[in-house]
């Protein structure tokens, strides 16, 4: 087996300890304590990144450590240059040029984690507060430590706290200067909440270019983005299953269709966009319930017939005594 993995590995955690030995030493231009919450946050995602690398063996590694390493290198425009600080140029230079180099490329697999991004809370509180961290960005730090264990634990909590939670704190965090800080921590929270929203994002999104299709409207584009974030919410956040939900999503769809251009016939020839939507809201709700009660049931029969198969004695019955 090659070596060349733990070499790479091996100096990324290296270019992270130097990295934050250096802001230990040399904390301006933050508050000693904002310098130490930017120093863990690179020591434990240094450890993530090579858990990455030399574990999980994931394509995401490669990138998420070359990451890292950029973001640290920006250091150097507002640190103060010292021995630990050519120490990590010289080790984040190995290290990129590992993870450039062509002997990852049979070792890596896997996808990202949301617990990566849970995580990178907690160095950014220390740089969105150069000043020092108050009371809210301490909670928003703990939170991401929260979600990012609980995540990696496949806990569904976390699944929601990085859903609402974890943004939410950031939020609040971000109404403390300055500016640029709570500009970079409503970043982070819109960055967070994608990640864990994206099916349903995605789904609405296209719902939305379904609906401007069909009608051209902003009453025709929500109506869409309704139906598809709905479809997604069904299969993501209730545990339907898609071969229930897509079906359901699309009677819906066309439900609201239907309901829409009835209401726009009635109304020409000058026209009621409010009404035809809100006749498509109606009528999709309408289809969503009775089509999705239909699909339900009959599932469910499925379910119970194959059960009941499987309950069933495959031996051969018995057989009476022959003279």
């Amino acid at each position: 087996m090659s070596r060349m993995p733990y070499a790479v590995a091996g100096a990324v955690m290296a270019a992270g300890v130097a990295w934050a030995i250096h802001l230990v030493v040399s904390p301006e231009p933050w508050a000693v304590d904002s310098a130490l919450a930017i120093a863990i946050g690179i020591l434990v995602l240094g450890i993530v990144a090579i858990s990455g690398l030399l574990l999980g063996r994931g394509k995401w590694s490669r990138y998420f450590a070359a990451g890292l390493l950029g973001v640290q290198l920006l250091l150097v425009l507002v640190a103060d240059v010292e021995a630990w600080m050519v120490a990590a140029l010289v080790f984040t230079a190995l290290a990129l040029g590992g993870l450039a180099g062509p002997w990852l490329n049979g070792w890596l697999r896997v996808p990202i984690s949301l617990a990566i991004g849970s995580f990178a809370v907690v160095p950014l509180v220390g740089v969105a507060a150069p000043d020092g961290l108050g009371y809210a960005h301490g909670i928003a730090g703990g939170l991401g430590i929260l979600t990012s264990w609980g995540y990696v634990r496949s806990h569904l909590w976390a699944l929601w706290s990085a859903r609402i939670a974890l943004p939410a704190a950031l939020v609040v965090a971000a109404m403390s200067p300055p500016v640029g800080g709570a500009l970079l921590l409503l970043a982070a929270a819109a960055a967070i909440a994608t990640l864990a929203w994206i099916w349903i994002l995605t789904a609405g999104l296209i719902g939305s270019a379904a609906g401007w299709f069909v009608g051209e409207t902003v009453a025709w584009l929500l109506v869409g983005a309704v139906t598809g974030a709905g479809t997604a919410a069904m299969i993501t956040l209730a545990g339907v299953r898609p071969v229930v939900g897509v079906p359901v999503g699309v009677g819906a769809g066309i439900g609201a269709y239907l309901g829409g251009t009835i209401v726009g016939v009635l109304c020409e020839p000058a026209g009621c966009p409010a009404f035809e939507a809100g006749a498509a809201l109606a009528t999709g709700l309408g289809a969503l319930i009775g089509i999705g009660l239909v699909v339900a049931l009959v599932t469910r029969s499925f379910d119970e017939y194959r059960e009941g198969l499987g309950r069933r004695d495959p031996s051969p019955p018995p057989r009476g005594d022959s003279d």
